[in-house]
């Protein structure tokens, strides 16, 4: 059953719809643009982050 929210029209009529999919991929290249965020993170002189 897709996850579906409630809105209301202009005649405050509630209305079902599904929201909007975002279709996200790995791209090749990722891991090499991942190692260069990990060798500028390790660094840039601040402290490491929490994860």
């Amino acid at each position: 059953m897709p996850n579906r929210q409630r809105t209301t029209n202009d005649n405050n009529e509630t209305t079902e719809r599904t929201p909007e999919v975002k279709v996200v991929a790995e791209m090749p290249q990722d891991a090499e643009i991942r190692e260069q965020l990990e060798e500028m993170e390790e660094n840039d002189g601040y402290p490491p982050l929490c994860r």
